[in-house]
């Protein structure tokens, strides 16, 4: 260690209190040119607040009217849409149950018929299969 005198504080930075000497002019990215200021407006719905409304009726006239309207038919379109979806399931529904009902019924005249040609196992399957089929859709199927 006898190469040099070693120094106390090398590598750590000084602090310097206070504002720094200002030798230097101030950079003209520093103190800003023009200030910006950003609004926004939301509602929910297809139907602006009223100041809007009249803003947009201002702009384009008419502009209102038209913007109800639109309204209107995206209303009764929507409708029209939720009434065909209920029929369907309706119909699904109904088309469902008549054929659990003739499955049912085809199975216990299957059944029957066997039974009355002296096949008892073969008749209480075909009977008693359907049967089961069905009930376990009503019961866990839904």
């Amino acid at each position: 260690m006898g190469r040099g005198k070693k120094r106390r504080n090398q590598g750590i930075p000084q602090v310097h209190q206070g504002n720094p000497p200002t030798d230097r002019a101030p950079s003209p990215l520093a103190t800003p040119a023009f200030q910006a200021r950003i609004t926004g407006m939301q509602y929910s719905g297809p139907i602006p607040p009223p100041e809007m409304m009249r803003e947009f009726d201002a702009v384009v006239p008419g502009a209102a009217d038209r913007i109800l309207s639109m309204a209107e038919r995206q209303e009764t379109h929507r409708h029209s849409l939720e009434i065909a979806h209920v029929r369907g399931n309706l119909v699904s529904q109904y088309i469902g149950q008549a054929s659990g009902l003739l499955i049912g019924l085809a199975g216990i005249g299957c059944g029957t018929f066997l039974l009355y040609k002296g096949q008892s196992l073969e008749g209480f399957g075909a009977m008693f299969g359907p049967l089961a089929g069905l009930a376990a859709v009503f019961i866990i199927g839904r």
